[in-house]
């Protein structure tokens, strides 16, 4: 018996980039198996598909008392948001067991149109009605968006 084994890679003749897919056909002639298995390198693909949004994760520190106020104040921002170019989801939401502590979860298309929202009419006001009842700094980080819901 032959023991042959031929390994065939298919890739879209236009896609020459790292992580494309790949259709990698295996026979075993002793065996008489056939294997046809679908590789796909789904890290790569995810970069290459949301590498252009840029996510920010805040969270707000109501004074005491003043929870609701921030969060309504916020949600105003959200509704404004609906114009601002660029951006893909803009949530806010209270911590369940401590309602003083507002979080925000923003997608945009890239940094600079976050930025540039602060530039619409109404933003600044907003951010004057907020500033007097917080307490402390507000916390943030930017996240690599990968995927999900909504997106």
């Amino acid at each position: 018996m032959d023991n042959e084994r031929r390994n065939i890679y298919f890739s879209h003749p236009e896609d020459t980039s790292e992580g494309s897919a790949k259709l990698i056909n295996s026979s075993d002639s002793s065996l008489s198996l056939k294997m046809t298995l679908l590789y796909f390198d789904f890290d790569s693909f995810s970069k290459k598909i949301y590498s252009m949004k840029y996510g920010l994760q805040g969270k707000l520190f109501a004074q005491s008392g003043k929870g609701n106020e921030l969060a309504s104040i916020l949600v105003e921002a959200a509704e404004l948001m609906k114009s601002a170019k660029g951006c893909h989801i803009y949530i806010v939401g209270q911590q369940a067991e401590n309602k003083h502590t507002v979080c925000i979860s923003e997608v945009w298309d890239s940094k600079e149109a976050h930025n540039e929202s602060l530039n619409l009419p109404g933003v600044r006001e907003l951010i004057g009605r907020a500033m007097p009842i917080l307490e402390g700094q507000p916390e943030s980080f930017e996240v690599d968006i990968i995927g999900g819901q909504g997106l």
